[in-house]
């Protein structure tokens, strides 16, 4: 056996000796082959060990939760409440439409924490990163995406206008209208340069903004961030950290019918509350008019008491007018017919005068 390997080795050698060349390219293809195969295994590996590093750097959300109805600081409070739950943030996010050198665009607005902004903060979720500029401290100042700032031939000093996009007046959602670029940033909620979609404009949104939460009028949240407890240390693409995801997913879940349904209520209530101010205000409004209508009516009445009052005392100076001029016509008449009486006495005097004066 041993004489047989021995053989077979000085053979090797031999055939080696014979093609040397040939066996150095077949080696060489070896290797490069190893090596790439090598590298395509350990490159995902590590991509995935540098992004999860980066979630870890920014605290990127474990979880999004959002609802139909939004959510209110009782709802942050009871998601607080349960044990795996490490941070929270709660989110106001709307869309708005602005215009840079006539191209009109679709910005999404987020809230931005309006203190403590510092990586000590567990609740501080989906950090940004300045890349110039500085963070927002007035109200009227704001940072923008780092992704689609070039291409929107945005600079920092410039100002955004922003409108509603649909009938409505963003004035009722924010404090201000428009506001001052600032700063560039870049966030780890977008890993990529597709935003999202919106209902107004062309649909697409084209960028993203952050302005300090205390400029949205509106106390109900959009959405809500949250981290777990004890999943920093590990990789965010293995199975053992989705284990640790789902068990707090059931947690929220198991609280979700309450929230939804206080949220429910808390609408109902409001929507109650406000059709009985609408009702009281009708009444009240109705109580004012049909009290108008009275006084209009008695002023009315009053009014034609004192046109009959007048048509009568019209009627009654027209008769004694009426009768003082055909009194004036009678005593014309009887004043006539004296005239004439006179008149024929004088005649006839006159002719009696004149007999005599000829008798004589």
């Amino acid at each position: 056996m041993v004489i047989m390997k021995n053989a077979l080795w000085k053979d090797i050698l031999r055939d080696i000796n014979k093609s040397k060349g040939r066996f150095i390219s077949i080696a060489a293809i070896i290797t490069l082959g190893v090596m790439l195969f090598t590298g395509v295994k350990i490159a995902p590996i590590d991509m995935k060990a540098t992004a999860d590093k980066y979630y870890d750097d920014y605290n990127l959300m474990d979880l999004k939760i959002i609802s139909t109805l939004g959510l209110t600081d009782k709802d942050v409070k009871d998601i607080k409440d349960i044990n795996s739950i490490l941070g929270v943030y709660p989110s106001k996010t709307m869309d708005a439409l602005s215009k840079q050198n006539s191209e009109e665009f679709v910005i999404r607005i987020h809230s931005l924490p309006s203190e403590n902004l510092n990586n000590n903060n567990e609740n501080y979720i989906n950090r940004v990163n300045l890349v110039k500029g500085k963070m927002p401290s007035k109200e009227n100042e704001c940072v923008i995406g780092n992704e689609k700032f070039s291409s929107l031939n945005l600079k920092i000093g410039d100002k955004l206008l922003l409108t509603s996009g649909d009938d409505s007046d963003i004035s009722e959602s924010l404090k201000n209208i428009e506001y001052e670029i600032v700063g560039v940033v870049e966030t780890p909620y977008y890993l990529s340069n597709q935003i999202g979609s919106s209902t107004i404009g062309n649909g697409n949104v084209k960028t993203y903004m952050f302005i300090n939460e205390d400029n949205f009028k509106n106390d109900i949240y959009s959405e809500v961030y949250v981290t777990i407890d004890g999943v920093k240390n590990l990789n965010s693409y293995n199975d053992e950290y989705f284990e640790v995801i789902n068990e707090s997913i059931l947690s929220i879940e198991n609280i979700s019918s309450d929230i939804n349904n206080r949220r429910y209520l808390e609408i109902v209530n409001l929507a109650k509350e406000e059709l009985e101010n609408g009702k009281k205000e009708y009444e009240d409004k109705k109580s004012t008019v049909l009290r108008q209508i009275e006084d209009a009516k008695k002023e009315i009445e009053d009014s034609k008491s004192k046109l009959m009052e007048s048509q009568d005392e019209i009627s009654s100076r027209e008769q004694q007018l009426y009768d003082s001029i055909e009194d004036g016509k009678y005593k014309i008449s009887v004043a006539e017919s004296k005239l004439k009486e006179k008149e024929e006495e004088y005649n006839l005097g006159l002719i009696a005068f004149k007999r005599n004066s000829v008798l004589r």
